[in-house]
């Protein structure tokens, strides 16, 4: 893989997978139209790396925030009575069923029964009509501080729909939120946070998968761009949620949908 290649990638990888528009789905466009080849193991793996680093360092003062408090809870033998206190609590029962399925399940798995590109643009297609039908909902009343473990065991069970390729990370907990009338500050924020274990799992299975050759410029860029394009695209769309709603995420996403199908068809 040329270094042309690994700067476009992790660009193009780190800022479609943060804002929710479908990173396998553009991926893929990319490598119908160039022939270029995501074979590249180490690569993907510093690309992972560097999603979990930006996402991480975007998000920093909160997760200092929730393991302090964490912490002090089990220093103090404390009931967990704030939000950060009980977020630890909630990701258990978000990150466990996805990845219980993900390790436990039977070969070919959940992501292998859906190779088809088709799944792509009818996954792409429903998302969209899912974001805009959470935009046609006024009521977004609900703070950040709110969330609670019935909310986490119901993104818990989406989430398990992030195993089919197209609907990302992200997803599942943004139509959850939109749907239990979420600010849209608090979806996001939330999205973020609990996205994140599992870009570090992600990123640990890939290093486990990948090749040796780490010591490359190659594998350098891939990780620095990811890191800074998941970082500056976590805080421009946490900056401009408000302004910016759903309805422009889902246009964009039955759009690519759409053309992703003409390209299939035709091409």
């Amino acid at each position: 893989m040329s270094t042309f290649q690994v700067i476009i990638l992790s660009l193009l990888t780190s800022v479609t997978e943060i804002i929710p528009v479908g990173a396998q789905a553009h991926l893929t466009l990319l490598t119908q139209f160039t022939g270029w080849s995501m074979s590249d193991t180490t690569v993907a793996s510093a690309i992972n790396w560097g999603l979990f680093a930006g996402m991480f360092f975007a998000f920093i003062h909160d997760w200092l925030s929730i393991v302090s408090s964490t912490i002090t809870m089990i220093l103090y033998r404390k009931k967990p009575m704030t939000f950060d206190e009980r977020f630890p609590f909630f990701l258990i029962f978000i990150v466990a069923p996805t990845l219980f399925l993900k390790t436990y399940l039977p070969e070919p798995g959940i992501n292998s029964l859906f190779q088809s590109p088709w799944t792509l643009w009818i996954v792409s297609f429903v998302i969209g009509l899912s974001f805009l039908r959470i935009q046609s909902q006024n009521r977004r009343l609900k703070t950040f501080f709110v969330w609670n473990l019935i909310d986490s065991i119901v993104v818990g069970i989406a989430q398990i729909t992030s195993l089919i390729p197209g609907v990302g990370l992200f997803s599942p907990a943004v139509i959850v939120g939109g749907m239990k009338h979420y600010h849209w500050d608090a979806i996001y924020k939330y999205a973020a946070l609990t996205a994140t274990p599992f870009l570090l799992a992600q990123a640990l299975e890939a290093t486990q998968a990948g090749g040796t050759e780490w010591l490359s410029i190659n594998v350098f860029l891939a990780i620095v761009l990811a890191s800074v394009g998941s970082y500056f695209a976590a805080i421009s769309f946490k900056q401009t949620i408000e302004s910016r709603n759903l309805s422009n995420y889902g246009w964009y996403r039955i759009a690519i949908g759409v053309v992703g199908a003409v390209v299939t068809l035709f091409f």
